[in-house]
């Protein structure tokens, strides 16, 4: 148990010192469990978004907000190579670089003009940290994300260089059925490193339904919201469906869809695609124990 707070501290603490752009999460991941027999893995997530209209006080505008003349479709992919590491039984680690291509078609109403911008350029460098403190009929965990990013927005988004994110995992798990019950608080400095983690929360609420060995089915949705709405007008509700599939022994898929329904505050009307490809490797059993004798190794398995 000593152990297991040593690592927790490590992470946390050197989490709190650094801080990271938009957040990179091509693996929507709200479940408090990790992959238990995993030492490490390599893969390939994307993040794909577009949008074309923006929601104002729950009602949905077609053109730009800053110009009622004009009328945009923004969109970017981005792509990103990582790499995954189990340490130790209750902690995951990753990383990785991601690249990015951006479109913006525009059009000027009055006039008919059109005009279509373009950039593919390296994004951001991305890390993420996870841990699992409790697994049982009620799991808990945490995760964090930090990015640095190197890019510049041709959608006319104003990003800090820097994102930090983190959340509070929580999932009811009955074990006797195939259904678990998924919940996450999601801090994130988003836009604003100074201002946004302080004046936006975000609540995720969703279900996992393990339909076989082979595929599992997500659904849930996210809520964001402003703490004090008199003074931040913002918000949006974004539901979302998840799919992941085992391939192989070793290979595994996932494929997210969120669509933005409602909000307020310039709220774009986003849908995005997250997916990834990931090849796992697996160790052996002494690999989680860290030299342990084996007559301790009982009290640390989950």
């Amino acid at each position: 148990m000593k152990i297991r707070i040593f690592f927790i501290s490590i992470i946390l603490v050197a989490v709190s010192q650094l801080s990271y752009a938009i957040r990179n999460d091509f693996y929507f991941d709200i479940s408090p469990l990790i992959e238990k027999n995993k030492m490490f893995s390599v893969g390939i997530g994307g993040i794909y978004y577009e949008y074309n209209s923006w929601f104002q006080d729950y009602k949905l505008y077609i053109n730009d907000p800053l110009d009622q003349n004009i009328s945009k479709r923004n969109l970017s992919f981005t792509f990103m190579p990582y790499f995954m590491v189990r340490p130790i039984n209750f902690v995951e680690l990753g990383v990785s670089a991601s690249f990015l291509y951006q479109r913006q078609d525009s059009r000027q109403d009055l006039t008919g003009l059109t005009n279509m911008t373009d950039s593919f350029s390296f994004d951001a460098i991305n890390a993420t940290a996870k841990v699992t403190f409790l697994d049982w009929y009620l799991s808990l965990g945490a995760k964090v994300g930090m990015s640095y990013n190197f890019s510049k927005s041709i959608l006319g988004e104003n990003r800090d260089a820097f994102n930090f994110n983190g959340a509070f995992l929580l999932g009811i798990v009955p074990k006797v059925i195939p259904i678990n019950i998924l919940f996450a608080y999601v801090f994130d400095t988003r836009d604003n490193l100074q201002r946004d983690i302080l004046e936006l929360g975000e609540i995720i609420g969703g279900i996992e339904i393990i339909t076989s060995p082979f595929i599992t089915l997500y659904t849930g949705v996210s809520y964001v919201f402003p703490y004090q709405p008199k003074k931040r007008n913002y918000s949006y509700l974004e539901p979302f469906v998840k799919f992941k599939a085992t391939i192989s022994d070793f290979l595994y898929m996932t494929i997210t869809y969120r669509k933005v329904v409602l909000g307020t505050g310039n709220t774009p009307n986003t849908s995005t695609v997250d997916f990834s490809i990931e090849y796992m490797f697996y160790g052996p059993g002494d690999w989680w124990y860290l030299g342990r004798p084996k007559e301790k190794r009982r009290q640390y398995d989950y």
